[in-house]
């Protein structure tokens, strides 16, 4: 707004100027030329320019009237006329005349001449309207861009300050996110710390339990080895029985036959005798379908035995391919699969032996079923021959029948047992395909958080390629800045030398017409006060112009000082950038850790959940006044770090006011060592005036002495001393302004001390509070860590007494396993030396073994168990010893950013000090002597523009104590460290 009006203002003044101007012309023309211009008014558009008012042909036509009338009147007077010299302008006229030139009012050119000069007159005039009407369009259309420029600039202005707003609000947004993100990263990492100290604890009791549990493990695996082998030593006894069994049945049969064919035999002869012998023959008869019946009912057993073992083979085999199916991808899982590979393996081994005995049997019972078809031919023949005999081989048969149907339901039972161990082994391996399962769940939620964590990180670059598109803009926008500025200088050194070249062209013109209007000798005196009144214009003009440039020149410091402000919040923007991509990249990489680290947990507590549930129960109220004393020692922790923000930011604020105070005093210091010095040398002055007053006084007393004669030059030289006296008494009075000033900043500089003390003392009681805030906090902190270890403690005890009581139980189980184990081997001699024993017995025998499989079930399940256990215990303690090392590296991270910090601000301190101030302490420093109180006085200055650390103050001492001479800074102490001097502060 202000810069409109003010080319309103100047546009009016222009205008005004131009009218002044058309009004002198005006009357010029009415009064000293005689012209009528209100008569010569424009009735019709022509030729001439759009904005005059005056007809120029009729202007014309008035001239040539008034020229001829006065060209007649001068033929008529013939007078003789003086000559007439155009002295003033003559002067006014650029161009140097090399000689005077006399003209005398006679018609000596003619009126070809006179009317020549007057057209030329009349089109320079009108040349200058035209040249005055583009001046002024150009003047419009440059005023009309920089208008256009100055609105761009302010739009652009805006958009810049908008931009910025947006963008502080941006850091401002970043910065809260920053400050939740830390906190909520503090309060996971307390919960961290917590769980990981109780996991600790839980593993160093679990450590104990699995090295007892291994070592029970162990021996009971010894026993269990040993009975498998007891076990497969039976089976082969067993297979050999068999083998044997089968041998006499196949002898057993081969008697039968011929038995059978003696039988046949005599059937043929005692129908030949039906008559003679119907009752031995009935007798036969029945003893014939007595032995078929017994026969085929012996094979037909024996063959439903053969296919039930083969249906049994059959769905052995499907079982193992499909555990061979399931185990192939499970086989990596755990330990627990392995264990159930090798018993696979054996599984196999055995049903390969099995698979041999059925095929040799098979075979056998094909070789029986031949022979038998061979023998009953035989048979029929030798049947009542051997009728007696064949009782009693019926009756061995029947024997023999009897022990193959009791090895027989043994190979069942065994073939049952082998059918429970691939049961469970199918469970190990559904178990082993659940924890499968449950880690590839495990999996899959990790790469969702991983892809969650992806499409955050992606977010955050498309956020900080924004911002960067952002910056961008907004160097193209100052690039635009710059480039419009320039063109604005370039198009105001244009109007400025157009202005010239038309102020100098008019000028030119002004004194051509004046030299051509020489006649008019009359009207100088008007003529020359209207050139002064151009003058006092061109004068204004030249004020409004330079007016205009101060405005100009005030609007290019605006200008910096926007660019200023901009680079600087560009500046500081970067920063903000550079830190919200650090912040974003730490908090990217503490949510992965912590996401690790809760799967881990979480893993951990599923796990161990089934282990621990009756422990938690009995301790919920226990946990629940920990929990509570915890959340109270939370509340106080975070009162305690609010109360220690508040008290940081008043150490803050007294900082900068010791830091204010502290420049003000290095300002007083300074100050003070001038007046010192300009004191010291009024000192030097001063002695060195008495000096010479002593001198002389001793040279007066000698001349006196020696010469009384000398009056008139001693009176001269008393004169001299009167002087000097008068000047020392003036020296002294300086001397003692000076040292009033010295005391007054003495007094100065010893109140900023007090002041500063006080500052310090205040700093002081405030780190002592705040070192007993610390001392109360850790004194809580350490009670409840007591509370704490006294309740993990208790929980010791009692995870003690429950692996004491398992211990117990289990060493009870297995003595009861070893006394069943020992019972139903000494059942099994019993059995092995009595063969007619029944097949209650036997069965029983087989419940008994059962019970020992169930016992090596589960003492096989607790191995894997604990295997388990220990592998992840293992991976536990390896993920707390990874936390932990990441832990200390984030602290070395930490202190190393604290560094880094304390010297960005330093750095940043050192940015503002006045580079002149800093000189001018250094020069006064190195022109003292090394090691003398000014010096000493001008160390705190230059700590303080230059931020000195303790170090380099240290340093700094042991240097001046070194020595008090030059020499002593290039000494040969080997001992020091020194440190090289960096280029540039």
């Amino acid at each position: 707004m202000k810069s409109q009006f003010q080319k309103t203002q100047a546009r009016l003044k222009a205008a005004a100027v131009s009218d002044a101007d058309s009004l002198l012309l005006r009357k010029f023309l009415e009064h000293e030329v005689g012209l009528d211009v209100a008569s010569c008014q424009k009735t019709a558009k022509g030729d001439e320019p759009q904005g005059a008012s005056i007809d120029v042909t009729a202007l014309k036509e008035r001239y040539e009237i008034l020229r001829v009338l006065k060209q007649n009147e001068f033929l008529e007077s013939k007078a003789p006329v003086p000559v007439v010299e155009s002295v003033d302008l003559l002067n006014l006229s650029p161009v140097e005349k090399s000689k005077e030139r006399q003209y005398e009012e006679i018609d000596l050119m003619g009126e070809s001449v006179q009317q020549s000069q007057l057209d030329e007159a009349m089109k320079q005039v009108e040349r200058m309207r035209q040249q005055m009407k583009e001046g002024a369009e150009q003047t419009e259309e440059l005023q009309r861009r920089f208008t256009e420029r100055e609105e761009q600039q302010e739009t652009l202005r805006r958009q810049l300050e908008e931009k910025n707003k947006l963008l502080q609000e941006r850091a401002q947004e970043m910065q809260n996110q920053q400050s939740e993100t830390e906190a909520e990263w503090n309060q996971r990492w307390e919960k961290q710390s917590e769980l990981v100290a109780s996991l600790q604890q839980q593993e160093s009791k679990r450590e104990g339990q699995e090295e007892r549990q291994q070592k029970e493990q162990e021996q009971e695996l010894g026993r269990l080895n040993e009975l498998k082998r007891e076990l497969e030593s039976r089976v082969r006894e067993l297979s050999q029985l068999l083998d044997a069994g089968v041998k006499q049945r196949e002898n057993e049969q081969q008697a039968a036959a011929q038995h059978l064919a003696e039988i046949e035999q005599e059937k043929v002869e005692l129908d030949e005798q039906l008559r003679q012998a119907q009752e031995t023959v009935a007798s036969a008869t029945g003893i014939e379908d007595q032995l078929e019946g017994k026969v085929t009912a012996a094979l037909e057993a024996q063959r439903s035995e053969l296919e039930a073992a083969k249906a049994e083979n059959v769905r052995l085999h499907e079982q193992l391919k499909t555990l061979q199916d399931t185990s192939t991808p499970a086989s990596s899982a755990s330990e627990v699969q392995t264990e159930d590979a090798q018993t696979i393996e054996s599984l196999r081994a055995e049903i390969s032996s099995l698979e041999s005995l059925l095929e040799t049997r098979e075979s056998d019972s094909k070789e029986l079923q031949q022979e038998i078809a061979t023998m009953k031919e035989q048979q029929v023949k030798k049947v009542q021959d051997d009728a007696s005999n064949d009782r009693t081989a019926d009756a061995t048969l029947m024997q023999e029948l009897e022990r193959v149907k009791m090895e027989s339901a043994e190979h069942v039972h065994e073939m049952q047992a082998l059918q429970k161990k691939l049961r469970a082994a199918e469970e190990r391996l559904t178990k082993a395909n659940s924890e499968s399962e449950c880690t590839n769940s495990l999996v899959e939620a990790l790469k969702e958080d991983t892809s969650r964590l992806a499409d955050q990180v992606a977010q955050y670059e498309l956020k900080q390629a924004a911002s960067e598109k952002e910056l961008s803009a907004l160097t193209d926008v100052k690039c635009q800045l710059e480039e419009q500025q320039e063109l604005d200088r370039e198009a105001r050194v244009a109007m400025e030398k157009q202005l010239v070249e038309e102020r100098a062209y008019w000028t030119s013109k002004l004194e051509g017409l004046i030299t051509d209007s020489d006649a008019a000798t009359t009207k100088t005196e008007t003529l020359e006060a209207e050139l002064r009144e151009k003058q006092k214009q061109v004068t204004k003009m030249a004020a409004s112009q330079t007016s205009m440039t101060t405005e100009m020149m005030e609007l290019q410091k605006q200008l910096s000082g926007m660019r200023e402000d901009l680079a600087m919040a560009a500046e500081g923007l970067e920063a903000h950038a550079t830190k919200a991509e650090t912040n974003e990249r730490r908090f990217i990489q503490s949510e992965k850790e912590v996401a690790e680290l809760k799967n881990q947990l979480e893993e951990m507590r599923e796990k161990h959940h089934g282990n621990f549930e009756m422990l938690r129960r009995e301790k919920e109220s226990e946990l629940e006044r920990v929990q509570k004393e915890h959340r109270t020692l939370t509340a106080e922790k975070k009162e305690l770090s609010r109360e220690k923000d508040e008290l940081q930011s008043l150490c803050q604020s007294l900082e900068r006011e010791l830091t204010s105070v502290r420049k003000h005093e290095g300002e007083l210091e300074a100050s003070l060592s001038d007046q010192t010095f300009q004191v010291g040398n009024l000192s030097v002055d001063l002695a060195e005036t008495k000096k010479s007053l002593s001198d002389r006084m001793a040279h007066a007393t000698r001349l006196q002495t020696e010469n009384m004669g000398m009056a008139g030059k001693l009176a001269e030289q008393v004169a001299l001393i009167e002087s000097a006296l008068r000047d020392a008494a003036h020296g002294k009075a300086a001397q003692k302004d000076m040292e009033v000033q010295v005391q007054t900043a003495k007094a100065d500089v010893q109140c900023m001390k007090q002041s500063e003390a006080q500052a310090k003392q205040d700093v002081e009681n405030l780190r002592l509070e705040m070192c007993k805030q610390e001392d109360r906090f850790q004194k809580e902190r350490e009670e409840a860590k007591q509370a704490l270890q006294h309740a993990v403690g208790n929980e010791k005890l009692s995870f003690k007494r429950e692996v004491e009581r398992l211990e117990a139980e289990s060493k009870h189980k297995s003595k009861l396993a070893l006394q069943a184990v020992l019972e139903k081997e000494k059942e099994i001699a019993r059995l092995s030396t009595r063969l007619g024993v029944v097949e209650e017995d036997v069965r029983s025998g087989d419940a008994d073994n059962r019970k020992i499989l169930e016992f090596a079930q589960l003492q096989a399940k607790r191995e894997a168990e604990a295997r388990e256990q220990a592998a992840e215990m293992q991976a536990l303690s390896d993920q707390l010893e990874e936390a932990q090392r990441e832990l200390q590296e984030l602290r070395d991270n930490k202190r190393r950013h604290a560094e880094e910090l304390t010297a960005m601000l330093q750095n940043q301190r050192r940015d503002g000090v006045n580079m002149e101030y800093l000189k001018n302490v250094v020069v006064q420093y190195m022109s003292f002597r090394p090691g003398s109180s000014q010096q000493a006085r001008l160390i705190p200055v230059l700590t303080t523009l230059l931020q000195f650390t303790a170090a380099d103050t240290k340093e700094i001492k042991h240097a001046t104590r070194r020595g008090n001479s030059w020499t002593s800074w290039g000494t040969s102490d080997t001992s020091l460290d020194y440190k090289p001097i960096v280029g540039g502060i």
